[in-house]
């Protein structure tokens, strides 16, 4: 029996529900599979982030002064310019009050 055949003793109704089905479940397929792609990719990229920091961190400990200097360095340079910044806003604050500086006269 060939295809023809089976095709031309099938009932027309069969035909295009297996036919309709296979078309919804491949579009269904295209939809739902990026999305469960994506889905998991964002939740192993969270994983990688948290145990990348968890290894630098735990490689700073353990390699000893010479490999952790740098990281000191940005961190003192990252609160310099916290610091910088606050008093900045702070003095920013007094001005066009009674209390105001100099440096009001910038801005």
């Amino acid at each position: 029996m060939n295809i023809g055949e089976l095709l031309q003793n099938a009932n027309v109704p069969i035909v295009v529900l297996i036919c309709g089905g296979m078309c919804l479940l491949s579009l269904v397929l295209v939809i739902v599979l990026p999305i469960i792609t994506g889905t998991l990719q964002i939740f192993g990229s969270i994983i990688d982030i948290f145990t990348g920091i968890i290894g630098a961190l735990t490689g700073i400990l353990s390699a000893g002064p010479v490999a952790w200097c740098g990281c000191l360095f940005f961190l003192i340079v990252l609160a310099m310019c916290g610091g910088i910044a606050l008093i900045v806003a702070n003095i920013l604050s007094t001005c066009g009050t009674p209390n105001q500086v100099l440096f009001c006269r910038l801005f």
